[in-house]
């Protein structure tokens, strides 16, 4: 309860005696600190005060150490699959300039062969990309280049209007 602890039982939490507001809680890393006070400060506290110590309550020194020892291997947890991650994107990202290589030759295969059958079957180039999205090609529209009708990605790979120096 608020009030049943002495000022200088604070101090145990690591707390400044003199001061009677609560403590910083507003980061992450503020409520974890304040956190890990808790159990050694309660123990240390109801040795001192003896048989008259009124344990915390709501939530106990204990429930608080529970939640602080899940939260921190929570942490613990998160840390190691960021640091897996942070590694596989490293390694992902030695392989990003000959897999842009492929798709371009891929690109460019599919359109050249595309450019050649136009001829024989009379395609615009407006079929030409139709069939070219079909096997994966994704256009990318200057601003005042009229997507082709029927492409997917159009709003999505249509680039902002630039002034002429950018």
């Amino acid at each position: 309860m608020r009030g049943d602890f002495t000022a200088g039982g604070r101090a145990h939490y690591g707390r400044d005696v003199g001061n009677g507001t609560l403590p910083e809680l507003s980061t992450h890393s503020a409520v974890l600190e304040a956190a890990r006070q808790i159990a050694p400060g309660e123990a240390a506290r109801l040795a001192a005060e003896g048989a008259a110590a009124i344990p915390m309550a709501l939530p106990s020194a204990a429930q608080v150490a529970t939640l602080l020892a899940q939260v921190e291997l929570e942490a613990t947890a998160s840390q190691k699959a960021q640091a897996f991650t942070d590694q596989r994107q490293n390694e992902v990202s030695t392989l990003y300039p000959e897999a842009q290589r492929l798709a371009v030759s891929l690109c460019n295969t599919i359109e050249f062969n595309l450019s050649e059958c136009a001829i024989e079957e009379g395609l615009d180039t407006a079929g030409q990309r139709r069939i070219a999205r079909d096997w994966g090609v994704v256009y990318i529209y200057d601003a005042n280049e009229t997507p082709d009708e029927g492409d997917p990605n159009a709003a999505n790979t249509t680039l902002p209007n630039l002034p002429a120096n950018q």
